[in-house]
């Protein structure tokens, strides 16, 4: 009922620029506010983090980007995995508004990270990037490093709480 309310807060204000539901307990009624967004055509900045809105809801948030122009996603330990980070990174690749991508806690793992690594070499808006805490391995340390290096815009890259041993990390300083 709660993600109801915000879902048609969003539809209703179509002026709201910035919105927080941090820990708000969203569950599956996080779709709603995600697709919600392709209806706003203001919002620069949306908080989702410490909400269980599971894969599906990172795959309309997916598509919700192709229309509007969030500045700012944080979507922190929302349990999305590696499907809904995949059809994330998809979208976002030739997204030009998005600047800060906070994904952290999510269970990406290795192939989320390579999911992460082309979003990272095809868009040229992304400044600050949180990866922390998704199981990333050193497996996938040269291809962040290829990616990051091809990016000039990238200013920020968290990378912290991973399983990235010192080779990989010898890889990512390269």
């Amino acid at each position: 009922a709660g993600a109801s309310a915000f879902a048609h807060a969003l539809n209703a204000h179509g002026g709201l620029e910035e919105l927080g539901l941090h820990k708000n307990d969203l569950g599956w009624g996080g779709m709603e506010v995600c697709k919600a967004l392709q209806n706003n055509k203001m919002l620069k900045s949306l908080g989702l983090s410490h909400n269980r809105i599971y894969i599906q809801a990172g795959e309309t948030i997916a598509e919700s980007m192709q229309t509007c122009i969030l500045c700012r996603l944080e979507m922190n330990n929302c349990w999305i995995g590696f499907q809904g980070v995949a059809a994330l990174a998809h979208v976002l690749k030739n997204n030009v508004t998005l600047q800060v991508l906070q994904i952290a806690k999510n269970d990406l793992g290795d192939k989320g990270a390579v999911c992460i690594a082309a979003l990272v070499r095809a868009n040229k808006q992304l400044v600050d990037l949180d990866l922390s805490m998704n199981g990333i391995t050193s497996a996938v340390a040269e291809q962040l490093s290829d990616a990051f290096k091809g990016n000039q815009t990238l200013q920020c890259v968290d990378l912290s709480d991973n399983a990235i041993d010192d080779q990989g990390a010898e890889l990512l300083a390269k």
